[in-house]
């Protein structure tokens, strides 16, 4: 009884691994309709406090960004709250980003050096825009 019991765990434990269930941790990154986003908090106890941050927008045109994702590799929901700091999230194409209600953080550089963005609509739940985010061109906010 007790090696069946040993057995089992250790079948289920190779199928998660092998799924990739262990994988999806903070620093991961996933793409959903162009917009590639990053794991900041992942909490198992309790998923309603998972986040993500905005790393990439590609496309053409306005982009409107979901409050909320689901990651197809873990399944779990996750807010989008911030966009990550580096620049050129916007990438070439993309001539209008719209930031849903929930985001709270434009990162440092967050959108400066994006070569066709010409209009962002920043909601009213974002409280920290980093310096230099807007860097190098003139928005219509």
């Amino acid at each position: 009884m007790r090696q069946t019991k040993l057995l089992l765990l250790l079948l289920l434990a190779l199928v998660m691994s092998a799924t990739g269930a262990f994988a999806q941790t903070v620093g991961t990154s996933f793409t959903i309709s162009d917009i590639t986003y990053r794991i900041t908090v992942k909490d198992l106890t309790t998923p309603a406090n998972n986040t993500v941050e905005i790393t990439s927008i590609k496309g053409n045109g306005s982009v409107t960004v979901p409050v909320f994702v689901t990651n197809s590799q873990d399944l779990f929901n996750y807010k989008v709250t911030a966009t990550a700091a580096g620049g050129m999230i916007a990438q070439s194409g993309v001539t209008e980003v719209v930031l849903s209600e929930g985001l709270t953080t434009i990162g440092n550089g967050g959108f400066a050096n994006c070569p066709t963005l010409q209009k962002i609509t920043i909601p009213t739940s974002c409280a920290t825009i980093g310096t230099g985010c807007f860097a190098t061109y003139e928005l219509k906010c």
